[in-house]
């Protein structure tokens, strides 16, 4: 999986080629008052949809029901199922279902949840996407405008639908892996091709105010109190070791150690 820019890919990272502009269409953030166009990211991960993913060290989160989880995504191409968080079994992932048109949760016991239309992720274009949830509902949000809500009720069953009118018994989460998700025989089933940047993680649900407020900015960009309950951030435009430190493989955990592995 190449970390880069555009059509410029490649094992190595590629830098613009005027400073503060990225091609591909990855200018996510204006910043007016210097009167020029600054992205919030100098690059992207590419993800082939084939055999691509990006697993953690460790678990991001184990078990955890207050949490928020979101990237910038350019999708490329779509497949059945389109996965972007989870761990490596076969629960508790976020996706998309391209065939059955949904962005779902996919809850601990099997049953899939959608938060609306895969509409509002349209191909080959950038959008901010986000997964917030505190203990009582999950919601989704593209650009930060609230896109839909799956709430939890204890008392409902699982029917394994997908429809906006179901309920999860739980909201535990746990987040080891981006880009391929349904894992059976130690071998991932469903792989993601787009780009990713700026892929987040905070052990808090996030308003809808600070998701807004975080949307354009890169780890750098963001103040001391938008670091709070921040978990780990991966810019993605950067290969490291294991360390974190610059060498190759790896992609960089900017705020804490849970550096990930190209794979």
């Amino acid at each position: 999986m190449p970390l880069g820019l555009g059509s410029n890919l490649s094992r190595a990272i590629s830098k613009p080629i005027t400073p503060g502009i990225v091609t591909d269409s990855l200018v996510l953030k204006h910043q007016y008052n210097a009167g020029s166009v600054v992205p919030c990211s100098d690059g992207a991960a590419f993800f082939d949809g084939i055999d691509d993913y990006v697993v953690m060290s460790s678990n991001v989160f184990t078990s955890a029901t207050t949490y928020t989880v979101g990237c910038w995504i350019n999708y490329l191409t779509k497949d059945s199922y389109d996965w972007l968080f989870g761990t490596n079994a076969t629960t508790k992932n976020f996706g998309i279902n391209r065939s059955s048109t949904h962005i779902f949760y996919r809850e601990e016991d099997g049953g899939y949840y959608s938060f609306g239309s895969n509409s509002n992720l349209p191909l080959n274009t950038w959008k901010h996407l986000v997964f917030a949830s505190d203990s009582s509902k999950i919601d989704c949000y593209i650009d930060g405008a609230l896109l839909g809500t799956i709430t939890v009720d204890s008392t409902d069953s699982i029917d394994g639908s997908q429809d906006n009118n179901d309920h999860l018994e739980s909201t535990k989460f746990t987040f080891k892996t981006f880009g391929a998700g349904y894992a059976s025989g130690g071998s991932f089933n469903y792989h993601t091709n787009c780009y990713l940047a700026n892929v987040f993680a905070y052990s808090s649900c996030l308003t809808q105010p600070q998701i807004k407020s975080i949307m354009n900015k890169n780890y750098a960009g963001l103040t001391d109190s938008e670091k709070t309950n921040l978990v780990s951030w991966w810019n993605l435009d950067v290969e490291t070791n294991t360390s974190g430190e610059s060498g190759t493989g790896g992609v960089k955990d900017h705020h804490g150690s849970n550096h990930g592995t190209l794979s």
